[in-house]
């Protein structure tokens, strides 16, 4: 059995071309979600099966990810096989999510978003 602390996370963002997205994530404090097959066959697969089943993004949709190869851009798929990609497509964004599980807020790990009346830190 599984506890929290023992599964990786990533942070989601919406569809950017790849180097906005290498941006939006430095200004995460975080980078491109890089290449490691073996969670993106037991961790990330099931979380971007379940962005299908959710009805956020089909079986096809790509996703950006760190290029292991130098200046091409690569994604993943859903299936977590890393295929190049046209570097100006607006893809949904993996980021890294290097904040321990349970940390408490602190401004090298947190984020606060202001929406209407209510503010956010996580």
């Amino acid at each position: 059995m599984y506890t929290a602390p023992e599964h990786k996370s990533v942070l989601l963002l919406s569809p950017l071309s790849n180097a906005q997205a290498a941006s939006a994530c430095i200004e995460l404090g975080e980078t491109l979600l890089p290449v490691n097959t073996s969670f993106f066959q037991t961790e990330l697969v099931p979380s971007l099966q379940y962005q299908v089943y959710q009805g956020h993004y089909g079986e096809g949709q790509l996703y950006w990810i760190q290029s292991a190869a130098g200046s091409t851009c690569e994604a993943v798929n859903v299936q977590g096989s890393v295929v190049f990609a046209a570097c100006d497509l607006e893809l949904p964004v993996l980021c890294s999510q290097s904040a321990q599980f349970g940390a408490s807020a602190e401004p090298t790990n947190s984020l606060t978003v202001h929406a209407n009346d209510l503010t956010l830190t996580g």
